[in-house]
């Protein structure tokens, strides 16, 4: 129900804020009044389009805006499910809105979110009937037949049902249409997954190897340098030991220590510098032994140097075929196996779904009947409720019938009966209503 019309610009109208009482209201006035131009305002703001002449003189841009309520009950459920599935349901009001410029695209609104106008028409066509010269008559729109039908037969949640199994066959369809690729391709694709999978498991990839090969590569490739050094290092501490010089650094400082000594006795606060000097020569002496101990560990292994090498060289080449790192390389493994599990069992998924698919369409054949069954009795009795309303109306002679049909396909859904019948997502029907 319309609760609020707001008219800016529009035509010769400078500003309107309408807010129609309960029932039936009556917009009165003189010729060239403007009480059509509230009609077309309306019309431009369900169409979300309007001529350059409807914006008023002297004016950039109309604006026409109006909220709507929606009732809890089957009439409109519909346009809420549409208004949830495009992510604009609100509370219970609707607003849509539309600013018309003279430059520049219109843009319309619904709930405040941009929507594109062939969807504002679908919610426009839900929300307002325009009899007239409008297109909004939905009784002239063959698809909202089945709407009003099921409406006035309560059996919106029956087509929902069917709807969601029409879903679940469509996937399941998909499925199959995937899983139906020829042998020979199915056959080249688990090759290639084989090699890939025994090609990574041979490596016997480790996550923490790269790093340290590589520092045992560095470590390799300059031994004889890093060995030379520690020696180095050592002759300078302790000396050389085919030497009779005693100028090695910890000569030296071994001579400063009964000098030291000598100068603690008489002065006791120096005890502790003592102590400092007597533990620098215990650490150079242990660092002495660690760096030749070090050098001493160092060889040159031209094997395991080559061996290092070519297991980075390995290592790298996995790397460019299947990820950026090691962690990678060995999740691709883990896709792959999933991925030729998956074509191992193709046959036998495919032959389940088949199955299920069978399942599902004898579901939906009985959905499908009931379905018509309901629609076939509430026809009926909305026929002859609509004949008695034109009877008393004084349009005895007006017939109207509502017809329900089904298009026999081989490739639809059974019914009851034995026979298979074509269907959408709102089951096997084709609903017209006919009046002469």
């Amino acid at each position: 129900m319309l609760d609020e019309l707001t008219v800016r610009g529009f035509g010769i109208i400078e500003g309107i804020d309408w807010r129609p009482g309960g029932g039936l209201n009556v917009i009165t006035g003189e010729t060239g009044a403007g009480k059509s131009l509230v009609i077309d305002a309306m019309e431009a703001l369900l169409s979300g389009q309007a001529d350059e002449e409807d914006i008023r003189h002297g004016s950039d841009e109309a604006r026409v805006e109006g909220v709507f309520s929606l009732e809890n009950n089957q009439t409109d459920a519909p346009l809420r499910a549409l208004l949830a599935e495009k992510g604009l349901a609100g509370d219970d009001t609707v607003l849509l809105s539309a600013d018309f410029r003279r430059q520049g695209r219109t843009t319309p609104r619904v709930n405040r979110q941009a929507v594109a106008r062939s969807l504002l028409r679908d919610i426009g066509a839900a929300l307002v009937d325009i009899h007239g010269q409008s297109q909004h008559l939905s009784l002239l729109r063959k698809e909202q037949h089945r709407e009003f039908l099921d409406a006035y037969a309560h059996t919106l949640d029956l087509r929902r049902d069917f709807a969601s199994k029409a879903a679940e066959l469509h996937q399941v369809d998909r499925e199959i249409q995937s899983l139906s690729r020829s042998e020979q391709e199915l056959a080249r694709q688990a090759d290639l997954l084989n090699f890939q999978i025994d090609e990574i498991n041979r490596s016997k990839l480790e996550e923490a190897e790269e790093p340290a090969l590589e520092r045992e590569l560095a470590l390799l490739a300059a031994a004889e340098k890093l060995k030379a050094a520690a020696y180095e290092i050592y002759r300078i501490i302790y000396g050389d030991e085919n030497s009779l010089e005693a100028s090695s650094a910890l000569d030296r400082v071994n001579e400063a220590v009964p000098a030291m000594r000598q100068i603690a006795e008489t002065d006791p606060a120096l005890k502790p510098t003592l102590g400092s000097l007597e533990e620098i020569v215990h650490g150079l002496e242990e660092l002495a032994r660690e760096v030749r101990s070090y050098g001493d560990n160092l060889s040159f292994d031209p094997p395991r140097l080559a061996e290092v090498q070519a297991r980075l060289e390995l290592i790298r080449g996995l790397k460019r075929k299947y990820g950026g790192s090691v962690d990678e390389v060995l999740r691709y493994l883990t896709k792959a196996e999933a991925e030729l599990a998956g074509l191992t069992s193709s046959g036998e998924r495919r032959e389940q779904l088949i199955s299920d698919r069978e399942k599902l369409k004898k579901a939906m054949g009985e959905l499908a009947a009931r379905l018509s069954r309901e629609r076939g009795k509430a026809a009926k009795k909305l026929a002859s409720a609509v004949k008695k309303e034109l009877a008393e109306l004084n349009m005895g002679r007006v017939d109207f019938d509502i017809s329900l049909t089904q298009e026999a396909s081989p490739d639809g859904i059974p019914f009851p009966d034995g026979k298979f019948y074509k269907f959408s997502t709102a089951g096997a029907d084709d609903i017209v209503f006919m009046a002469s």
